[in-house]
């Protein structure tokens, strides 16, 4: 068992989980891991009115980027919010300039923001976004605005200023959440933690296998714990809690894997395998069917956005298929450095043509750019 706490670490360092496709993120620290918390507005929210809607972004202060989109990515980590978003439409036009304002001092009149050198990128154009379910810790930016045309910033006198006027919203049945920065600093954060899939079910149990994670972190001191908590596992038996690298492959298996034997309408319903094997751990489930996984982990800002992936498997000795085995749904696990109290800004009015608005500082939407 103490073995794994050496091979963890290497783990980490052979198995790079892939970050955002977004050449700049901000802000900077939500490169690949989620931001503190989430809004709707205003993509998301509904108004009959449209929406008048800008940031600043004091982040990009100093940067000289050639802009072809501006991107944003659904909230990924929090539990109340339904995983599952319907594809829907609106109308938007665009509008970027470096800000003639620090994020701290905004404006109520929107125009008051904008630098000398606002430019139109989007007109007035219909964009169709698509579905989508959260499955991971943190969510690529799948919602994109393509500009009409390339967008040269320069950043010598300021940050970024973008401003979006939405209206002739379709199809948004429920409100839709965004990763968004709030105004306070995380000196200890936990991992976050996010699970995807389903479990199934033991012949001598009644409900799925389910699986959950969390952390205890200690960024000062370089260490934390990891801790799997599997619950429907069959009864004061054994259980193996899986740790893994890869929720893609396995040897030469394409995950997820379903079990042989394990299809759907089967007394288990589907079996799936979602992780690589890489550490296992021997545990015995207790008479009400739980048990832990509890893994010393390294605390490293160098670990920033990487991810491992859990998950517990039982024998079902009374099971007739190839494979007697029953799985629990999967948990993915990322660790996110501490991050300071971040530069952006926003202002914002539910009327598409509103000339003011009501502001707030040191929050706003995560935003990718190319």
């Amino acid at each position: 068992m103490h073995s794994s706490l050496f091979a963890l670490p290497l783990g980490l360092c052979l198995c790079l989980s892939s970050l955002s496709a977004q050449s700049v993120v901000d802000p900077a620290f939500a490169k690949g891991v989620e931001a503190a918390t989430y809004f709707s507005m205003p993509f998301g929210a509904r108004s009959n009115a449209g929406w008048r809607f800008l940031q600043i972004h004091d982040g990009l202060k100093g940067k000289k980027l050639q802009i072809k989109q501006l991107a944003f990515r659904r909230e990924a980590g929090s539990y109340s919010i339904p995983p599952r978003s319907n594809a829907f439409s609106f109308r938007v036009t665009l509008k970027l300039s470096t800000a003639k304002l620090a994020y701290g001092k905004i404006d109520a009149s929107f125009d008051k923001n904008h630098g000398t050198n606002k430019r139109t990128v989007v007109l007035s154009k219909k964009v169709n976004w698509p579905a989508t379910r959260v499955q991971h810790t943190a969510m690529p930016f799948e919602f994109i605005l393509k500009f009409d045309q390339p967008y040269s910033f320069d950043g010598t006198s300021g940050g970024l200023c973008w401003e979006a006027q939405i209206s002739g919203q379709q199809d948004l049945r429920r409100t839709i959440y965004f990763d968004a920065s709030r105004d306070y600093s995380n000196t200890n954060p936990a991992l976050a933690v996010q699970p995807f899939g389903t479990g199934c079910i033991h012949s001598a149990e009644d409900f799925a296998m389910s699986a959950r994670g969390s952390s205890s972190m200690n960024w000062r001191g370089k260490v934390g714990t990891l801790y799997l908590d599997g619950s429907n596992l069959r009864r004061n038996s054994m259980a193996i809690g899986v740790i893994g690298f890869s929720r893609t492959q396995f040897a030469a298996f394409k995950l997820p894997f379903l079990f042989p034997g394990h299809k759907q309408g089967s007394p288990s319903g589907p079996c799936y395998l979602y992780t690589s094997l890489d550490l296992l751990f021997p545990l015995s489930a207790t008479s009400s069917g739980t048990a832990r996984v509890t893994m010393p982990i390294p605390a490293q800002n160098s670990l920033n956005g990487q991810r491992v992936y859990g998950q517990f498997l039982s024998l079902d000795t009374a099971s007739s298929s190839l494979l007697p085995l029953v799985a629990s749904n999967g948990v993915e696990f990322q660790w996110v450095k501490p991050y300071r109290r971040t530069g952006i800004s926003y202002l914002y009015t539910g009327n598409s043509f509103g000339l003011s608005g009501s502001k707030r500082i040191n929050a706003g939407l995560v935003i990718g750019l190319q």
